[in-house]
């Protein structure tokens, strides 16, 4: 899944992160998020490097998710304690 991070300021950037998720975070992810949700997630970033088929070096940046929270108050909060609670804090 892929999660659009918008820029501070007017600019109007957006940067896109390929959303990596665990467990029971996966499972929740998988089930709840859609496209146009809006997540608050923690984590780390890590960097992923490959060379694609042409032979040049790539390089892409992967969000690992320890907690997602949607905003939208709907569904469950999942975190690195795989702890599913209904209300969102």
């Amino acid at each position: 899944m892929s999660v659009a991070v918008n820029r501070p300021g007017k600019s109007g950037e957006t940067d896109w992160f390929n959303l990596l998720a665990w467990g029971k975070t996966g499972e929740m992810l998988n089930q709840y998020g859609r496209k146009g949700r809006e997540v608050h997630v923690e984590g780390r970033m890590q960097q992923h490097r490959w060379t694609d088929g042409d032979g040049n070096n790539r390089v892409t940046w992967e969000l690992v998710a320890n907690t997602i929270q949607f905003l939208d108050n709907r569904n469950p909060k999942v975190g690195a304690s795989d702890d599913v609670s209904d209300d969102i804090e």
